[in-house]
């Protein structure tokens, strides 16, 4: 299953891979992309995102993440679950 948001204004959003913390928060002008499905980055992985304006996205599995443009594309084989806590 694919999923896309897009990144609001002053928003900044964490997660993924902790051994790729030097370079969160991701932003609107992010050009990055993991792969929890077994990249090359050997550290711990959490398939779950959050942001400084409460949105969310997670998933059971594991998946893929491209940020460019203002964009986050995520594609796993699971589905995923979002949304914004208040």
């Amino acid at each position: 299953m694919d999923r896309q948001i897009s990144i609001e204004n002053s928003e900044y959003w964490w997660g993924g891979c902790v051994n790729l913390g030097h370079e969160m928060p991701y932003t609107r002008d992010s050009d990055a992309e993991f792969d929890l499905l077994g990249g090359s980055e050997n550290d711990q992985f959490a398939p779950v995102m959050v942001s400084s304006k409460g949105r969310y996205i997670w998933s059971d599995g594991c998946f893929s993440v491209k940020i460019k443009n203002g964009i986050m594309n995520f594609c796993g084989s699971d589905k995923f679950e979002w949304g914004r806590r208040v």
